[in-house]
């Protein structure tokens, strides 16, 4: 629970006043999160991509022969959860997506594939 705007873990994002969602940038990183985890360094994904924006690795869990995420540095729940503010990271993640299709060898012949929700197939 963050005093004094009685932000806690259970909501996605603090108050627009809390001090650590104005320190971080607008939005904060979650201790619980998988994917802040790997952006924090405390768990080591298989990186492919990383820029001062996104991370890009191999799933752990492959769906297809080359399966890559390609997550904001920044913690956004879900697509539920963007601002306009956003729309500038929405861009460097689908200029991402190119480089790792080049990178992985299957530039000009790739799909992405965005999950929203437990009901859209969003796991984590």
């Amino acid at each position: 629970l963050c005093y004094p705007c009685l932000w806690s873990r259970s909501q996605p994002i603090p108050p627009l006043w809390c001090t650590y969602r104005q320190l971080l940038g607008g939005k904060k990183l979650m201790s619980d999160c998988i994917f802040c985890k790997m952006i924090d360094g405390e768990i080591k994904p298989d990186i492919v991509l990383e820029t001062d924006s996104v991370l890009a690795f191999h799933d752990s869990n492959p769906q297809a022969p080359t399966h890559v995420l390609i997550i904001p540095k920044q913690h956004i729940p879900t697509m539920n959860d963007l601002e306009p503010e956003d729309v500038r990271l929405m861009g460097d993640l689908s200029l991402a997506a190119r480089k790792v299709a080049e990178r992985e060898g299957v530039s000009g012949n790739f799909r992405t594939t965005i999950n929203c929700g437990r009901d859209g197939g969003q796991v984590v």
